[in-house]
C-alpha cells in the first residue's frame, strides 16, 4: 500500500498588530449587513473610532431592512484609512450589537470594506 502525502502551502502576508487578513469583495458583500453606495459629506473627530457623515446614493443590501435616512453616520477604526471624498461603496455591520444602532465598516481591511 502506497501512502501519498500532499502538502499545501498557504502564503499569508505578515500583518501588523490589529490588522486582519483581507477578504475578497464577494465575501465582504456576503458578510456585510448593509452595503451602500455613498458620498462623503463631513469628517468628524477620532478617538478609537472615527466618524463620518455620508449621503446615501443607493442601498445595495439591507439584510434586516434597517431604517435609513438620506444621510448616515458611519464609524471606522482610527488607525484605518478613511473614506475617499469621491463616491464609493461601503460594506457595513452594526456598530453597537446590543442596541442595534450605528454602522461601522466590516471588521476587515479598509481596502475591502470600501470599493
Amino acid at each position: 500500500m502506497i501512502t501519498k502525502l500532499i502538502f499545501v502551502l498557504f502564503l499569508v502576508p505578515s500583518l501588523s498588530l490589529g490588522q486582519t487578513p483581507s477578504l475578497p469583495e464577494e465575501t465582504a458583500f456576503q458578510r456585510a449587513e448593509l452595503v451602500l453606495r455613498v458620498q462623503l459629506l463631513k469628517q468628524y473627530g477620532c478617538d478609537k473610532y472615527c466618524s463620518v457623515k455620508v449621503k446615501i446614493l443607493k442601498v445595495l443590501k439591507n439584510k434586516h431592512n434597517a431604517p435609513l435616512g438620506k444621510t448616515q453616520i458611519i464609524y471606522y477604526r482610527s488607525w484605518q484609512e478613511g473614506l475617499p471624498r469621491n463616491r464609493c461603496t461601503i460594506f457595513l455591520e452594526r456598530y453597537n450589537l446590543q442596541k442595534k444602532e450605528g454602522w461601522k465598516l466590516i471588521n476587515t481591511s479598509v481596502k475591502n470594506a470600501i470599493k
